[in-house]
């Protein structure tokens, strides 16, 4: 078995991703996800960029119809997103 030593500072680069991953950020748990999802999301993959799109166009939606009740005098709720 081989092993490679790669140092924490270097960074993964693939045609699979737009972005390369730091390999710092690889090493904490935490934060390889944000970075992998960071560099899927680059790429503007339909699959991962319409439900947030979507989801966007929900809360802008919402907001706006609270606004309209609230310049109506009908809710003096104030306003929130939520995802």
């Amino acid at each position: 078995m081989h092993r490679h030593t790669v140092a924490p500072s270097a960074a993964i680069e693939d045609p699979v991703l737009a972005l390369p991953l730091q390999v710092k950020d690889l090493l904490d748990g935490a934060r390889a996800d944000s970075a992998v999802a960071k560099a899927l999301l680059a790429r503007e993959l339909p699959e991962l960029v319409a439900p947030l799109r979507q989801q966007t166009i929900r809360a802008e939606r919402a907001e706006a119809d609270r606004a309209t009740e609230r310049l109506a005098g009908r809710s003096t709720r104030p306003a929130t997103v939520r995802g």
